[in-house]
């Protein structure tokens, strides 16, 4: 079965690379419009983005020593189950990087001259989306060093000192 996952696979990638190259020059047209949506979207959601990476990584530490012994169980069964299919697939997987390689290389002057051509665009774009946004990348800044000083508070002995080595003015402000 894992072998024809592994053919599947090889020949999935094969097809997204052939696909991905020739779609190349409209993805270039479109990165100045791309580059101001995330921006946009990334300065409105920055609190947002913080509190869940904090709380996401709070639950990961406290969560890591079960992690760690499930991993380390299974580990011997992970690597077999690699290294089997690895070998067993050399061929195939060997084929599916040259393929890769030559088309990439054969795309190599389309992909530059695209990417040239649109070079202008995409640097007005990123340099006039961050001076229309500054306020508001500003504006989240604030709000993030605000929310650092609020972050240790609430935390047990043990991760006070990770907490002030990564807060460090905002947590002696707040006598943390």
């Amino acid at each position: 079965m894992l072998p024809t996952l592994v053919e599947a696979a090889i020949t999935l990638i094969e097809g997204l690379a052939e696909g991905l190259i020739s779609a190349i020059p409209v993805l270039v047209a479109a990165v100045p419009t791309i580059i101001d949506g995330l921006v946009s979207v990334l300065v409105s959601a920055v609190p947002q983005i913080v509190q869940a990476g904090i709380t996401l990584l709070t639950a990961l530490v406290q969560a890591l020593p079960t992690i760690i012994s499930t991993i380390t169980a299974a580990l011997p069964q992970i690597i077999n189950s690699i290294v089997t299919t690895l070998v067993s697939n050399v061929p195939q997987i060997v084929q599916a990087g040259i393929t890769l390689l030559v088309a990439l290389i054969q795309a190599l002057p389309t992909i530059i001259s695209t990417i040239t051509a649109a070079l202008p665009q995409i640097i007005t774009a990123v340099v006039s989306t961050l001076v229309s946004n500054a306020p508001q990348i500003a504006s989240a800044g604030v709000q993030l060093l605000g929310r650092s000083s609020a972050t240790c508070r609430p935390l047990s002995a043990p991760s006070l000192p990770l907490c002030r080595k990564l807060f460090p003015r905002s947590s002696a402000r707040s006598g943390v």
